[in-house]
């Protein structure tokens, strides 16, 4: 339980601001990987961090190459969905169980009402949730309760809190939030602890309450939407399906966008030609080329602040490094000369080194879908493959799955716990949530 002396402190030190920070920064990467945008506006920060750090790998000409080649939606979108569609399964159990224990039977039907007609469930879950998890994966899932409708009962009802409008929070040794701190429109701010509901109009450095309600409840009406943590020195930051792929995901990126470039040179190869004098003049200031550096009306060459002799605009661009489609220049051959070049020719990159890049970026995306979704990822049925093979892809798979419904267990068991309690208080006994264990992939003797 906090005192308006305590809250006045949180709200103004904000102790969880750095978790806070880290755990937006991670949400933004997996937004990058996982969300479809078609414009770079439209995108968020990740995009930004994306590409200064290539930056960082490649020359500044090939940079501005690489980002007029950097296209929306990006092209690790389609491997993502393939992955979350995988992962999906987890709805799809053949043997799931939702069962809750009332002391009276009548609650057991307004329950089972409540929670399909005004909650939503299941298909919240399946919907709202599932996108949580992908882009939202440090929401925080908050109870609240509306006026009393007419059945003369409380309605609660729950909503994912983004971990941008966390102000402050705290949690024990378990993870179980012991408050939440959070903003709202209209300088609104809100404090759940394990006896009220609080609401704030915030001004001015200035807290005024404006709604205090004793919830009923022995603990905090919030939690972390998912359970697993990136680590244990960092067990409010949650780990996504794709958080230990991250960097690869970011390679793939990073070579997928560079192979475009290096096919660009399969249909637009640099060309070589001999060389001509240059004849660039100006002829305003009688400015001329001699030998690559420029010279005055007199033929004295100009040099520039740091005494360095001025390049020629021209040759000084043709010596620039080559791109595709680029015409670059050799030197006549002399009169002494037995053997004469070709005047025309052009540069081409071998089919070998076409396919290595491209093989490069297959590989790195079939690691990163075998490692999210199982060992072997799908079973190739054009492939001969023995017992033992299916045996461990079957598992791999399944582990995975059964690792990922876990969460969305818990999720659901609290969210559904709490709301019993505080719709039907001691007539609520129990709930069994159960995603199943035998999903719909393919099985052994398939």
């Amino acid at each position: 339980e906090l005192d308006l002396g305590q809250i006045n402190e949180l709200v103004k030190n904000k102790k969880a601001k750095p978790v806070i920070e880290k755990a937006i920064s991670h949400q933004l990467r997996l937004r990058f990987h996982s969300e479809a945008y078609l414009d770079k506006l439209s995108s968020n920060r990740a995009v930004t961090l994306f590409l200064n750090w290539v930056a960082t790998l490649i020359p500044k000409d090939k940079y501005i190459i690489f980002c007029n080649l950097f296209r929306f939606p990006i092209s690790n979108i389609e491997l993502t969905e393939k992955i979350y569609k995988e992962l999906e399964r987890i709805f799809e159990s053949r043997n799931s169980n939702f069962s809750y224990d009332f002391n009276d039977t009548k609650w057991r039907d307004d329950w089972e009402y409540y929670r399909q007609e005004i909650l939503k469930e299941p298909i919240i879950w399946k919907e709202v949730g599932w996108q949580k998890m992908k882009t939202a994966i440090n929401s925080v899932l908050v109870v609240d309760v509306r006026p009393e409708g007419i059945d003369n009962l409380p309605n609660p009802y729950f909503f994912w809190l983004d971990i941008e409008h966390v102000l402050d929070f705290l949690t024990d040794e378990d993870g179980k939030m012991e408050y939440i701190i959070f903003s709202q429109p209209n300088d609104e701010v809100v404090v759940y602890d394990s006896v009220y509901w609080r609401k704030f109009d915030y001004k001015d450095e200035i807290l005024t309450i404006k709604k205090e309600e004793i919830h009923g409840l022995d603990y905090c009406p919030a939690q972390f939407f998912w359970t697993d943590s990136i680590n244990s020195n960092s067990k409010d930051i949650k780990q996504s399906p794709l958080t230990a792929q991250l960097a690869n995901l970011d390679w793939l990126q990073f070579f997928d966008t560079s192979n475009r470039h290096l096919n660009l040179y399969a249909n637009y190869p640099i060309m070589v030609t001999t060389e001509s004098e240059c004849d660039y003049e100006n002829i305003e200031s009688g400015e001329h080329c001699k030998n690559g550096f420029l010279a005055n009306l007199s033929g004295d060459y100009i040099f520039t602040e740091t005494n360095q002799l001025q390049p020629c605009p021209v040759c000084a661009s043709a010596n620039k490094l080559s791109g595709v489609g680029s015409v670059v220049t050799k030197p006549m051959p002399k009169k002494d000369e037995k053997e004469l070049t070709k005047p025309i020719e052009f540069v081409t990159l071998s089919r070998d080194l076409l396919d290595y890049n491209n093989e490069t970026s297959e590989s790195l995306a079939n690691k990163i879908f075998r490692a999210v979704t199982g060992l072997g990822g799908a079973v190739i049925e054009t492939q001969a493959v023995n017992e033992k093979q299916i045996q461990g892809t079957f598992e791999s798979k399944t582990n995975i799955l059964i690792s990922l419904k876990s969460n969305f267990e818990k999720a659901q068991k609290f969210i559904d716990d709490t709301i019993c309690r505080l719709r039907y208080r001691d007539a609520f006994v129990s709930s069994n949530i159960n995603y199943g264990t035998s999903f719909y992939i393919y099985s052994i003797d398939e």
